[in-house]
């Protein structure tokens, strides 16, 4: 029973070995279960203050979809196209934070 209701040792193996052999104890999960329930929480709030931007998320998927279309380097054209990377980046970001969010949910 002590076992089952408290185990650290489960833990450190876990950390030093990389390998699962034993079950976390009760205490454990609870713990990781706090751990997760306050990354939503803050990542839940950041999201919407920022219409669901992040600051953990910083690719510039846009940028380089507009490298990969242009053949030769234009001051015009690079202007027209460097608000549509931008919008592209913030698209794909949402969807990443989305996806992000409810990951950590099903966890």
């Amino acid at each position: 029973m002590n076992k089952w209701f408290f185990h650290p040792e489960a833990l450190i193996l876990e950390k030093q070995s990389g390998k699962s052999d034993s079950e976390l104890g009760f205490i454990e999960k609870l713990i990781e279960m706090y751990k997760y329930r306050k990354i939503l929480r803050e990542l839940k709030q950041e999201l919407e203050e920022k219409d669901g931007l992040s600051v953990g998320y910083n690719h510039v998927e846009g940028k380089f979809l507009i490298d990969q279309m242009l053949n030769y380097n234009s001051k015009y054209v690079r202007s027209i196209m460097t608000p549509r990377a931008k919008e592209i980046d913030e698209n794909i970001q949402r969807i990443a934070n989305k996806a992000r969010f409810e990951n950590y949910v099903v966890c």
